[in-house]
């Protein structure tokens, strides 16, 4: 996503799945967190890593912010992640995780 997207999405304060994880992501690195995005078909959501012993994450619905308080997007992405694991463990090329440090 070039700068001028990112700043589109914050103009007209809308974007779409991969917009929004993308902008998302970008003020997380900013904040020196790692964050990665979580690829299930036909949409996308952001991981960011809390832990780096454990590799814990909280995952984030960024089409969800400004229409939700918080804690309902970090609620629906965590669902959300759980339907997609059993996927992402397997392997399935329809899911994907990209971590934004190692990308």
């Amino acid at each position: 996503m070039t700068a001028i997207r990112r700043m589109e999405s914050l103009e007209q304060q809308a974007g779409n799945c991969i917009e929004l994880t993308l902008l998302y992501a970008s003020a997380v690195e900013a904040m020196d967190l790692e964050a990665a995005i979580v690829l299930v078909p036909g949409h996308a959501f952001l991981a960011v890593r809390t832990d780096q012993e454990n590799a814990l994450y909280y995952f984030v619905e960024t089409t969800m912010i400004g229409d939700s308080d918080f804690s309902s997007a970090v609620n629906r992405a965590g669902e959300e992640f759980d339907e997609a694991a059993p996927y992402l463990d397997a392997g399935d090329e329809s899911y994907g995780w990209v971590k934004i440090w190692d990308a």
